[in-house]
């Protein structure tokens, strides 16, 4: 999923239509979700959430 979103230059919805098309037998991410987890990778060094204990 990030490499397509790389390799269509951090076009989200590119890289969705591009993900569909590679891997038609998987489920495929939409835009908001390869943004969000680009923005958690950049931001906490880490793909899954960071859950905060409560």
């Amino acid at each position: 999923m990030l490499l397509c979103f790389g390799a269509a230059d951090n076009n989200a919805a590119e890289a969705s239509r591009e993900y569909a098309r590679l891997y038609p037998n998987r489920r495929h991410p939409d835009a908001k979700v390869i943004r969000r987890v680009d923005q958690r990778l950049r931001e906490n060094g880490q793909i899954m959430p960071i859950y905060v204990n409560r």
